[in-house]
């Protein structure tokens, strides 16, 4: 039995149409077709008219980069800040009133919470490389962005 699995949710058996086409009746009787080159590797799937491509099984994610992640974080929209801070070698998400809130890495720069309201974090980043800030993804609401600030050392 093929299973679908998406982050943080259940799995649903899969059940073959064709050799590249799958019926999930879990997800409303949508299907998954997958498509491979011509080494025959799958290289992606569509899904519900979304293109993904195949991710590999680790993530880039290391406590060599984790500072690159550190940093305040403000969303204008909401009027709000989080904080990114790097302790006893985990990635967390830290919130005036909601406290800390655990990050384990997915993929590339996108990390799953452990809390209902940031239940999928991912960084953003600039043609350069550097972080500018995050989007926070959860039930009711997609991609909130929030911006990178840059810290401002206090002279004493």
């Amino acid at each position: 039995q093929l299973w679908t699995k998406a982050t943080q949710e259940n799995k649903f058996p899969m059940t073959a149409i064709s050799d590249s086409v799958f019926l999930i009746e879990d997800y409303g009787n949508r299907t998954m077709t997958f498509f491979k080159d011509a080494h025959n590797e799958v290289t992606h799937l569509v899904y519900n008219g979304m293109v993904c491509p195949k991710m590999s099984n680790s993530t880039t994610f290391s406590l060599k980069n984790a500072s690159e992640y550190t940093g305040d974080y403000f969303s204008a929209e909401l009027n709000t800040s989080y904080r990114v801070i790097f302790e006893d070698q985990k990635l967390k998400l830290w919130h005036l009133h909601n406290g800390e809130i655990m990050l384990h890495p997915a993929w590339n720069d996108d990390f799953v919470g452990a809390q209902w309201y940031a239940h999928a974090v991912e960084f953003q980043r600039d043609h350069e490389g550097k972080i500018t800030g995050l989007s926070i993804s959860q039930y009711r609401s997609k991609n909130q962005f929030f911006r990178k600030r840059d810290l401002v050392k206090q002279k004493n």
